[in-house]
């Protein structure tokens, strides 16, 4: 490794704890809140539970407890909202273990996710409210149980249970100034490293034998070195006048004019954006795969709860969500949050996609099976939401049968999506976008996503989408999905914070917010 690079990564080093130091005074005000009472059970099925001890237990954060099979753990206390709390925006910053639904007074709010070894897909924050009202007191209700996904792991080497622990529990009041800058500058310095110019340091080419081609092959991996250059220059002036030495009164008043610095420096740089990448909300869910139905269920429920939340507190987002058997789960089971669906699907900010009943293996079955999952996934849809959808949604289905195009057309639809043709083991499928030609001479507009269905909204996942893309010369836009699925809660409020600074930024594809429908539709233009 050269000293160039070595330089450029201490000054990377500082740059990124400069930005973590802004984060942690993110809270204005915070109250840690211990004295929590919890009760366990087993979980028999949705609302079904054989308690272990009806009386509620004392609980303080930094306890311990066993998530195993079936095992149920609530978490519950009472809380009451500062007088000079009043006005503010308050947030509810709590990780118990494992995956939750939050009630707040006896309501569905939101859910929360974490893991025994903390990272990215972990989910701790619960809007309480944009301004607060000082005295109000409402009940916290958390239903926890295991974290299927992580557990799998665990399983594998012969575990039967993990220890989880109740990590942390704040109410908080959000420093918007803060919140807001601390991800520009993380935006900007993630953008920065995807952008070009650090990625290589070509001196060390020069002491290694390279064939010549295979050299300006990775020379090319370095991308835009200006735009790189100057990107950089407004990450570094804007961090320079931002004072996290002294208190954080200071800090917050430097934010002003770091703030304008990183702007004023960015929107200078000459860039027209040369491609598009739209970003669909979504959150895979397999019916039956690690866990059992009735887990499934529940994972319906947090999922769901955070997708509602979150499209409350940004209008902008939009989600799609597949497979009429989740739906039929939650109108049975969670029959408050089925109606916020509703509503959502109403507004055009849920989108139905899918039809088939559920993400059906397509081989196996014969043609009026398909048929059959179809026929009734489009009925339903049409009965509850007075609506179907346009696309036949399998990210998750190994392989094809080739009466599919024809299927998807007479049962009325025009689109299909997946993203399974990228799992080959033995050559690449070479399209991204293309039409799927079926055995009656049916074709059909279809979809490859190329990188994960479980996707995020940062820099280097849309330039890995756009990189990935084969019709570039016909289409400038590609489509990707962000949200964790199987239990992860779908989309994040870190990835709507970032698809606000990255809709026109230096250096990377534009970044857009629609629907899959839109997508498909633009696409036949």
């Amino acid at each position: 490794m050269g000293v160039k690079n070595i330089m450029m990564q201490v000054k990377d080093g500082i740059m990124l704890n400069k930005i973590n130091l802004i984060k942690g005074n993110m809270y204005v005000k915070a109250i840690n809140l211990d004295d929590w009472e919890t009760r366990e059970g087993i979980y028999n099925g949705p609302h079904d539970y054989t308690i272990s001890n009806e009386k509620w237990e004392k609980v303080n954060v930094g306890s311990y407890w066993e998530g195993r099979d079936n095992v149920t753990k609530w978490f519950k206390r009472t809380i009451t909202i500062p007088e000079d709390y009043d006005g503010e925006k308050v947030v509810l910053d709590i990780e118990v273990g494992g995956e939750g639904l939050v009630y707040i007074d006896g309501k569905i709010k939101s859910a929360i996710t974490s893991y025994i070894m903390p990272n990215d897909a972990t989910r701790t924050r619960v809007l309480i409210s944009e301004s607060a009202k000082g005295g109000t007191t409402f009940e916290i209700l958390i239903e926890a149980g295991l974290n299927y996904m992580e557990f799998a792991r665990y399983r594998a080497r012969g575990q039967k249970s993990v220890n989880y622990q109740f990590r942390n529990a704040k109410l908080a009041v959000v420093d918007t100034k803060v919140e807001s800058y601390y991800f520009d500058a993380l935006v900007t310095y993630e953008a920065m490293q995807v952008i070009g110019g650090n990625i290589l340091d070509p001196s060390w080419m020069s002491y290694i034998s390279i064939p010549q081609d295979i050299k300006q092959m990775l020379l090319k991996l370095n991308g835009d070195s200006t735009i790189y250059a100057k990107v950089l220059d407004a990450l570094q002036s804007s961090l320079a006048v931002v004072d996290v030495d002294l208190s954080r009164d200071a800090l917050v008043n430097s934010l002003y004019k770091a703030h304008k610095i990183l702007w004023d420096k960015l929107e200078a740089i000459s860039y027209t954006p040369q491609a598009t990448i739209s970003f669909t909300g979504h959150s895979h869910i397999d019916t039956a795969w690690l866990w059992p139905i009735k887990e499934t269920i529940r994972k319906c429920s947090r999922t769901f709860a955070n997708t509602i939340a979150l499209l409350d507190e940004y209008p902008e987002h939009n989600f799609a969500q597949s497979q009429p058997q989740l739906y039929e789960y939650t109108k049975k089971y969670y029959p408050e949050l089925y109606s916020m669906i509703k509503e959502k699907v109403a507004e055009g900010s849920w989108e139905l996609v899918g039809n088939s009943w559920v993400e059906c293996d397509t081989n196996i079955p014969s043609g009026e099976s398909l048929v059959r999952q179809i026929l009734y996934g489009r009925n339903f849809f049409k009965e509850e939401f007075g609506k179907w959808s346009k696309i036949l949604w399998m990210p998750d289905v190994f392989g094809y049968s080739w009466a599919l195009p024809q299927i998807i057309k007479r049962s009325g639809m025009e689109y299909f999506m997946t993203a399974k043709l990228n799992n080959n083991d033995v050559n690449r499928f070479p399209y991204t976008l293309f039409w799927w030609q079926g055995i009656d001479g049916t074709m059909v507009l279809s979809y490859l996503q190329r990188v994960s269905y479980n996707g995020n909204i940062n820099p280097s996942y849309m330039i890995n989408a756009w990189n990935r893309f084969d019709e570039k010369e016909c289409l400038s836009e590609a489509m990707v999905t962000y949200g964790y699925g199987d239990g992860g809660g779908g989309p994040t409020y870190e990835m709507l914070e970032f698809s606000k600074r990255l809709k026109s930024f230096p250096g990377l594809p534009k970044a857009e917010l629609k629907s899959a429908g839109s997508f498909f539709d633009d696409a036949t233009q």
